[in-house]
């Protein structure tokens, strides 16, 4: 017999608002697409960016049409295009095609890109490629991306599926391309509250040598997002460490990521936010601590663990179904547990995708309380609303999270001396500022 137990909850009243002109506070919308439509991008100083192309030639003609429709848009979801919804214009500067659509051609085609092509002439790479599984990472999608970043050039990979059912893709595919090329699509609308900085962060993610996994060699990066959600630079440490030295590296990363906010924004952030998918050992964040007193002795540290796989269950006796929507949550004796992407009053057209995966949310502060449960909870639901690699308004995970897990996905396959490379001064200036991952 199961046990019924009830809990204390709360809704987050008004849906997160996003900006889409930084010169226009008046310029604001609920959702993305409406936004871009009516307002444009954010950050409306892109004027032309410059495409490359890597395709087998049977693809070629296909690709192209793709592109010009990016540009000039579609009749049904798109009208207007890239000009339209982005202020820019694109310009298709450089093509290498493939011999085949192996591996071994992918590997060459993208060698012969980045030896003929200078960065400056390129701002991303659109590559045709065929469609893999995600559980396979020796492919043209891993590899190609990760021979492209090493070398400074961000990659956007198109599969034979998106074009034969564009309608739905162009937007996505405009707005990553436009992030990838070094410029914001939207921000949040106000600030987030108690908040100066929000750092996601992996410090155990495994490195590979020659495409196979090394069992105790680990990398370590860092996200960093302002109070308005705006994602401002990728920070990685460049030496693959063993698993012994995950707690002095994550010392390592904050107090980098805290000296490179100062130096973009003048000040070293009071109230900061370090959000992970496990919890923190005591050793973690005593260490983070006493590194930030150094730098600051009034600062306040949030310790945040975000995940969706845990036991718990909740059903909301008061809906049809049982289910949670969007915006609802439940206090826990130390945390909390959120909906992100139940259905919606704010969002009716929207289907909703089953029962909802509660975000379990769980933070430790120091000196003391200084953000609420409440404020925690809009904090996280608005940070879902920051991936610019797509338009949907139903995202569970926040922002910290999924760029994380984003870039989880390619250590897999970029080489421990590709990663030294990567993160090279050259490289690293071209690649820092850009979500390249996405």
């Amino acid at each position: 017999m199961v046990e019924e137990v009830f809990f204390k909850g709360a809704v987050i009243d008004e849906e997160p608002i996003l900006l889409f002109d930084k010169a226009d506070s008046s310029a604001v919308h609920k959702e993305p697409y409406f936004g871009l439509k009516v307002f444009g991008p954010f950050d409306k100083q892109c004027g032309v960016l410059k495409v490359g192309i890597i395709t087998p030639q049977s693809a070629r003609a296909s690709v192209q049409a793709f592109i010009r429709t990016l540009e000039v848009g579609d009749a049904r979801y798109f009208s207007g295009g890239m000009k339209n919804f982005f202020r820019t214009d694109l310009k298709i500067s450089h093509i290498v095609e493939t011999t085949g659509i192996s591996l071994k051609d992918y590997m060459y085609a993208g060698s012969q890109f980045v030896e003929k092509t200078d960065q400056s002439d390129v701002d991303v790479v659109v590559c045709f490629i065929p469609r893999t599984s995600n559980l396979y990472t020796n492919t043209p999608y891993y590899r190609l991306k990760a021979v492209l970043s090493v070398h400074g050039f961000p990659s956007q990979m198109l599969t034979q599926a998106t074009l034969n059912r564009p309608t739905f893709s162009y937007l996505n595919v405009a707005s990553a391309l436009f992030a990838k090329s070094g410029h914001i699509p939207w921000v949040l609308g106000g600030e987030m509250p108690n908040t100066n900085i929000v750092i996601g962060i992996s410090i155990a993610d495994r490195i590979c040598d020659d495409n196979r996994l090394v069992q105790n060699r680990y990398i370590g990066y860092v996200n960093v997002f302002d109070q308005y959600g705006k994602w401002m630079f990728f920070e990685g440490i460049a030496e693959a460490y063993k698993k012994e030295e995950i707690s002095g590296k994550m010392v390592e990363l904050v107090k980098r990521a805290v000296e490179k906010y100062k130096i973009e924004k003048g000040i070293i952030p009071e109230n900061i936010h370090i959000h992970y998918w496990k919890r923190f050992s005591k050793i973690e964040k005593e260490n983070v601590i006493k590194m930030l007193q150094g730098l600051k002795s009034d600062v306040k540290v949030a310790f945040t663990s975000i995940n969706a796989d845990h036991p718990y269950r909740f059903y909301d006796l008061e809906s049809c179904d049982g289910s949670f929507m969007r915006g609802y949550y439940v206090y826990l004796d130390d945390s909390i547990l959120l909906s992100t992407t139940g259905a919606s009053d704010e969002f009716r057209r929207t289907f909703r995708m089953g029962t909802p995966k509660l975000l379990h949310v769980k933070t430790e502060q120091y000196p003391e309380e200084f953000i609420t449960s409440d404020e925690l909870a809009y904090q996280t639901l608005a940070l879902t609303k920051l991936n610019w690699a797509t338009t949907s308004v139903l995202i569970r995970e926040p922002i910290t999270l999924t760029f994380s897990n984003s870039l989880a996905y390619l250590t897999s396959v970029i080489t421990e001396g590709e990663w030294k490379q990567l993160q090279a001064s050259g490289v690293n200036i071209n690649m820092r500022n850009r979500p390249w991952f996405i």
